[in-house]
């Protein structure tokens, strides 16, 4: 055998015993890695049963941060929005005063009033009338109320060119809605014949005092509110009904 043969005898045999080497190295290899899954399996659920709840609670924490940071964001415009209201429901009432005030104001300004005196009275059972004399040439209208120094006397009935008649309040025929003034208690004030109105209508529960001024409230569509009709004299309370 000549050196070529040893030769190639050689490398054959180192060949093969590269083969099988590497055959069984990649079956150790096998077998290492087939071994290291059973030692690994119970730590890959471990780090589930660990981590995947750590996972969950810091999402449920973030998203909890969150969701208090825009509760608080509420919070915080809700105050603002009931300051705003407040300061709005403030503004409003002191409007509704004022507003009052100057509604009141104009109530008592007699700029386009029209002065008259009494011309003639007349004082019956069945009628209370005065005689003015202004009429139609004064501007003079029917249904026209007329006051003294902030107390009702009576509303224009007939017109005629030169003098009107005005019937009073204490006419029999005359009826006016007021308030007493302490008391606040509601009702309708008529005219009688033997010199004394009657206070009508009132509420049985409500309080009825002696001397109380009884004031117009403005319900109808004649006589305004806040003049002065009467003070009461005298009253009585009968079951469910009053006599004043």
């Amino acid at each position: 055998m000549n050196y070529a043969d040893k030769r190639s005898l050689l490398i054959m045999g180192l060949v093969l015993a590269g083969s099988i080497a590497f055959c069984s190295i990649s079956f150790f290899s096998r077998s290492l890695q087939w071994g290291a899954s059973y030692v690994c399996y119970p730590l890959i659920c471990l780090q589930r049963w660990c981590v995947d709840p750590c996972k969950k609670y810091m999402h449920e924490r973030t998203s909890f941060d969150a969701l208090y940071r825009s509760h608080q964001a509420l919070v915080r415009a809700h105050e603002q929005l009931l300051a705003e209201h407040i300061a709005l429901q403030a503004t409003q009432d002191l409007y509704d005063d004022v507003h009052e005030l100057i509604d009141f104001k104009e109530r008592y300004a007699y700029a386009d009033a029209c002065l008259a005196q009494v011309m003639q009275r007349t004082l019956t059972h069945d009628a209370h009338y005065f005689v003015l004399d202004k009429g139609a040439r004064h501007g003079v209208q029917e249904q026209m109320v007329v006051v003294y120094k902030h107390m009702l006397v009576g509303k224009i009935t007939r017109v005629y060119p030169c003098y009107a008649e005005c019937m009073l309040i204490t006419d029999p025929k005359c009826k006016v809605a007021v308030y007493c003034q302490r008391t606040k208690a509601q009702g309708i004030i008529k005219g009688g014949s033997d010199g004394y109105m009657q206070l009508l209508h009132v509420h049985h529960l409500a309080s009825i005092k002696e001397n109380d001024l009884v004031l117009s409230s403005g319900q109808g569509t004649l006589f305004p509110r806040g003049f002065g009709v009467a003070r009461i004299v005298q009253h009585e309370k009968n079951d469910v009904t009053y006599t004043i």
